[in-house]
């Protein structure tokens, strides 16, 4: 977390970097369910250990180092630190090195900040797995940070789904810790909304597995929101509720304020840990709620119970992907969507994806969609002088060619979209003399029809 929020960890040296632990005084210490971290200034420290008026402060602390020496915090109750860049291309035989050392500095907990997705790639990571093995018992010592980056994909990705292959080694990995610390804040040290929050600390307990003892939540400034909006936040869900009881830490706090406002936030949880707070739960999406009707005709009804977006793509016998026909967002109910005039009647599929809170669904359906009843566009055209007349039926689109004597396709020189009666469409007047023919093609709901007369072009009267 040294780089992590407004405040890195370089502008903190000097400043106590304090761990608070119902842990009492043993040592050596290992990292277990109850650990708190506050990664803080000490004005800040020194107010959560010792409380105020009406507010038992936290006297039973782990600091970690750097620190300067304090009567609250003995060597026995420091945690050694190690930096997660220190680890980017170790072999687990270094990495086991490495955290030796952290255990060595203080008073036998080693603490790493932080786990990236970059230095515990697909190679790291399964190298911290390792190291963590061959420590035994000792890898309880470790405690991990989590960075912000690490905690949103894993929380943003669907649970339903395996996690991607650069991120399932490091979620094994983190299972081989004594104690991993969850950051609960991004860009900029911000606090999570509620939503995010509680949709990611959900999917966080629901892949970890049944024991849940080892994860623990770091809360940072409140931005002006107030810790006890911050705190309602983590504990808007079962999950956060649970995890938040095995030990919540603090990062970026600075003043002795700042401390007993997040001091009062946590004796108003543990007085009802398993209380909703006040706004009650938010709801975790879980994926569903996506529907196709039977479609009927050259129309589809679509309903989608939660944001995100549809894309709905009508594909014929043989194709893959298929043509996209709408975009929808969510939620919606029963939309109806009519498929372009111009496709062409015959078997198809229509297949519905939705993508939303890092959820996806699909559904299809089979189609037939058929030429309409009267599908004739009807379409009639006549000459008109140095023209023509068109008759055109309701929701049909018309384009006119004027096509010379040898020529293909000649030039467009009108588009018409029906009810149309005798509409007269006249040449162009830079039209030479001569003879030509005047082509209608036209659209209705899928059905094509075309048209053409001949004209005559006279050379004006000099």
């Amino acid at each position: 977390m040294g780089m992590l929020g407004a405040v890195p960890l370089r502008a903190l040296r000097g400043a106590a970097l304090v761990a608070v632990a119902g842990l009492g005084a043993a040592a050596p210490a290992t990292a277990a369910p109850g650990l708190s971290i506050l990664y803080t200034r000490d004005a800040a420290a020194e107010a959560i250990h010792d409380g105020a008026s009406g507010l038992a402060g936290l006297r039973a602390a782990l600091r970690q180092a750097p620190a300067a020496d304090d009567v609250r915090w003995l060597t026995a109750r420091r945690v050694g630190k190690v930096s997660g860049r220190a680890f980017d291309g170790l072999l687990p035989a270094q990495m086991v090195r490495l955290l030796r050392s952290g255990m060595a500095q203080e008073g036998g907990l080693v603490a790493v900040d932080e786990v990236t997705a970059q230095a515990f790639d697909a190679d790291g990571a399964p190298a911290l797995a390792s190291a963590l093995e061959a420590l035994g018992p000792d890898a309880r010592r470790v405690v991990l940070y989590v960075s912000p980056g690490v905690m949103a994909q894993v929380g943003r990705a669907d649970p339903r789904a395996a996690l991607p292959r650069s991120l399932d080694p490091l979620l094994g990995a983190l299972r081989r810790a004594g104690s991993v610390m969850l950051l609960a804040y991004g860009g900029e040290g911000a606090p999570l909304d509620r939503q995010a929050l509680g949709t990611f600390l959900t999917r966080w307990a629901d892949r970890w597995g049944e024991d849940r003892s080892a994860l623990h939540l770091v809360l940072g400034p409140d931005r002006g929101v107030g810790q006890d909006e911050v705190w309602a936040r983590a504990r808007a869900t079962p999950a956060g509720r649970a995890i938040l009881a095995n030990g919540a830490s603090a990062w970026g706090l600075q003043t002795a304020g700042e401390g007993l406002a997040w001091l009062r936030a946590r004796r108003e949880f543990l007085a009802a840990p398993d209380a909703a707070p006040p706004g009650g739960d938010v709801q975790v999406p879980v994926g569903g709620g996506l529907a196709l009707s039977a479609p009927a005709g050259r129309t589809v009804w679509v309903t989608f119970a939660r944001p995100g977006r549809v894309v709905l793509r009508l594909v014929p016998p043989g194709a893959v992907r298929g043509r996209v026909v709408a975009k929808l967002p969510g939620p919606v109910v029963g939309a109806r969507v009519r498929l372009p005039a111009d496709v062409r009647p015959g078997p198809y599929r229509v297949v519905a994806v939705a993508r939303g809170d890092g959820l996806r669904d699909a559904v299809s359906a089979e189609m037939q969609v058929r030429r309409p009843p009267g599908g004739s566009a009807g379409l009639r055209i006549a000459p008109a002088g140095r023209g023509v007349r068109l008759w055109l039926a309701p929701r049909t689109r018309a384009v006119v060619r004027l096509v010379p004597r040898g020529e293909r396709r000649g030039r467009v020189i009108a588009k018409v979209s029906g009810p149309a009666t005798a509409v007269r469409v006249g040449l162009p007047p830079d039209v030479r003399p001569g003879r030509y023919r005047v082509v209608v093609v036209a659209l209705r709901e899928g059905a094509r029809a075309t048209a053409s007369t001949s004209v005559s072009v006279r050379r004006s009267p000099s």
